[in-house]
């Protein structure tokens, strides 16, 4: 029961890494090729994040 709703709790940094990565590839260069390169950068830190830090927490 509890990993379910880690799972569900960790959703949210990957929604924001993805927002937030989109939007700062296209305020710094305005291109769309730079807005995917941030969402996937966004991506690989969340990813980070949630598995150094947050299972860390949860352990």
């Amino acid at each position: 029961m509890q990993h379910k709703n880690q799972d569900s709790s960790t959703g949210i940094y990957f929604i924001l890494a993805i927002i937030f990565g989109v939007l700062t590839g296209w305020v710094s260069t305005s291109s769309i090729v730079y807005a995917l390169v941030g969402a996937i950068v966004g991506m690989l830190f969340a990813g980070l994040f949630v598995n150094v830090f947050v299972k860390g927490k949860h352990d």
